[in-house]
């Protein structure tokens, strides 16, 4: 009886001396796997910020690459006015909206190429942040610019083909609304892209809320043809087009003025001399 229960106590003093060892190993061996993802983790987050970091973005090679793009889209919506069927006999209405997409585009070149006042920069010139959105949201304008060409084609097509009581095969209300949304979406983008940028220090200076103007200017061409393609939906298509024509030369003329201001402003200088 003593031998049993000597064996007994020694066997349980060696299972409790088993498990401690077993449970102080597991434990090491998890601390040690844990510091080691953690180390792991920290140090690829540390290089992947230092990366981030130093990335030097070619502004040029960039602003030259989205004039490009931009250059073909509109080449693209002129294609589209230019591309219809045009019969011998051409109504007045179709005339007069084949004028006025060719407007629509002259305007839409003047917008993304030409309304940007002296010493103005575009939000990938500034800062990492600015760079990602403004980078990001020039693509968006690549969209509707096809998109548009594509339905003012189907729409003198459709002018054009009509019959005198003015019934068509059911597709220009479509795509009525595909080129008026189209327009506001680009305009929309456009505010955006814009709001990102920043006036010259002089300009901010001397003319407080001037770049905001600007942008809210083509927020109001944007919400305006928005509209206008819901008040249109039962008129010619004609009055369709020729609305957003005389929407985007009004925010045009609009810009040009602010943008003829800051101008101004530079060309006298931060301390008002020549």
């Amino acid at each position: 009886a003593t031998g049993a229960a000597t064996d007994a106590a020694a066997d349980a003093a060696a299972d409790v001396a088993t498990g401690a060892a077993t449970d102080a190993a597991a434990d090491a061996a998890a601390d040690v796997a844990t510091g080691a993802a953690t180390d792991v983790a920290t140090g690829a987050a540390t290089d992947v910020a230092t990366d981030a970091a130093s990335i030097m973005v070619d502004v040029e090679h960039i602003s030259e690459r989205y004039s490009l793009l931009s250059l073909i889209m509109l080449g693209e919506v002129v294609l589209g006015c230019c591309s219809w069927d045009m019969p011998i006999s051409l109504p007045w209405q179709v005339a007069v909206m084949f004028i006025a997409a060719l407007a629509i585009v002259f305007l839409m070149y003047l917008i993304t190429f030409t309304l940007y006042p002296s010493g103005f920069k575009q939000g990938f010139e500034l800062n990492s942040s600015r760079q990602a959105w403004c980078s990001s949201l020039h693509f968006f304008s690549f969209v509707p610019l096809p998109a548009v060409g594509a339905s003012i084609k189907v729409l003198l097509n459709d002018g054009a083909s009509s019959t005198d009581d003015g019934s068509d095969d059911g597709s220009a209300e479509y795509h009525r609304q595909l080129f008026t949304w189209s327009i506001a979406l680009w305009l929309l983008n456009s505010a955006a892209s814009y709001a990102f940028g920043q006036d010259h220090p002089t300009v901010q200076k001397a003319l407080p809320g001037s770049h905001q103007a600007r942008v809210v200017v083509r927020l109001a061409a944007a919400v305006v043809v928005a509209c206008g393609a819901w008040a249109l939906h039962e008129a010619e298509c004609v009055w369709t087009v020729l609305t957003c024509a005389a929407v985007l030369l009004v925010a045009v003329v609009v810009e040009s003025h602010l943008g003829g201001m800051a101008d101004a402003v530079m060309a006298k200088g931060p301390r008002g001399g020549p």
